[in-house]
């Protein structure tokens, strides 16, 4: 009944939706009230996606240079470039003028996508954390709501309540 995707030829489709969102649900999400949000098909995250997120030029480098590199089409111009360096050989007055191009510009190389892509993987995993961490604040208060007196479960949910934020406190 929601939009479900399938893998077609590599790319992610959604299925046909139904021509209207069901009004109840049944089984055990029928005691949970339905999120708003989700009964047109889409959720606020999905809003939040098409909002400016706010990040700073070096950020949006960081990711287009992230998406580049990580194909690829990336390792096939490595590939030709060190090519192209091989076959240079003859151009260069000693050999090592030669080898000292190639290590020279790999240590460049080397360094720079070094530096983007831990800050690429930085703000990815600052960004898992944050989702986990709003998915624990949610369980914790669906596993309080549901407690009524279960002192197994109000322990659990103290446990889930703790362990938010924690990457923050080590």
């Amino acid at each position: 009944c929601w939009p479900v995707y399938s893998r077609l030829g590599g790319r992610r489709a959604p299925l046909p939706r139904p021509a209207s969102p069901p009004t109840e649900l049944r089984g055990p999400m029928a005691r949970v009230a339905p999120y708003p949000a989700l009964m047109d098909g889409r959720s606020n995250a999905a809003d939040d996606r098409e909002q400016d997120d706010g990040r700073n030029p070096f950020e949006k480098f960081v990711e287009a240079v992230n998406q580049r590199v990580s194909r690829a089409p990336f390792f096939g111009i490595i590939v030709l470039a060190i090519v192209l360096w091989a076959v240079s050989y003859p151009l260069w007055t000693t050999i090592t003028k030669w080898e000292l191009a190639l290590h020279t510009g790999s240590a460049i190389l080397s360094l720079l996508l070094l530096v983007l892509l831990e800050n690429a993987a930085r703000r990815s995993e600052e960004t898992a954390q944050e989702k986990l961490n709003v998915l624990a604040e949610a369980l914790s208060d669906l596993m309080e709501h549901h407690a009524d007196g279960s002192p197994e479960l109000q322990a659990s949910v103290r446990r889930l309540r703790d362990a938010v934020g924690l990457e923050e406190r080590h």
